[in-house]
């Protein structure tokens, strides 16, 4: 897995994460599970996208297990919960946070184009309140690892639906 870091290294982003069998694996399992309607990002923003839980004995997450396990910032976490978010073409999600220690996302879509949109975008705010925001591309393979508390929202690609798996990192009590 090749690793690059953006945001004074808050954000983590691994490609090449699953070997091709395996990306493939999942790029088409998560087109076929059933998703319900998705959830607030804000207590004030309506809910956006769908979702599918995902259950520990399912084999898309045990795939990700040892990749989760050997990362290093992870060793005293727990995965809290894991799942699917589906956003249909040109559909957003709303900034907001997820208010657990680290998340991760790993994109699911086969295909990326620079013009297809998809990324996901990280806000941070400086002292004196002028924020800087940075897009990470939805490249096929691609794992994201950033702080709970980190201001982020999805945004839809242009042409296909847009499939995310999503792993919530909590302390070990």
């Amino acid at each position: 897995m090749k690793l690059t870091t953006a945001l004074d290294g808050k954000i983590k982003i691994w490609d090449e994460v699953l070997m091709g069998t395996n990306f493939d694996f999942v790029a088409n399992a998560v087109s076929k599970l059933e998703y319900s309607l998705g959830e607030k990002d804000e207590a004030e923003t309506p809910p956006s996208g769908l979702i599918s839980e995902m259950d520990v004995d399912s084999g898309i997450y045990k795939l990700f297990t040892p990749i989760l396990d050997s990362i290093e910032e992870l060793k005293d976490l727990y995965c809290d919960r894991a799942y699917v978010n589906l956003f249909h073409e040109k559909e957003d999600g709303y900034f907001h946070n997820d208010y657990c220690v680290q998340t991760l996302l790993f994109y699911c879509n086969a295909y990326w184009d620079m013009n297809n949109g998809g990324e996901t975008k990280f806000v941070e705010f400086t002292d004196d309140n002028y924020p800087t925001m940075i897009a990470v591309p939805p490249v096929p393979n691609r794992l994201v690892m950033f702080p709970g508390d980190l201001g982020h929202t999805a945004t839809g690609l242009r042409n296909q639906k847009r499939f995310t798996l999503a792993f919530k990192m909590e302390a070990n009590k």
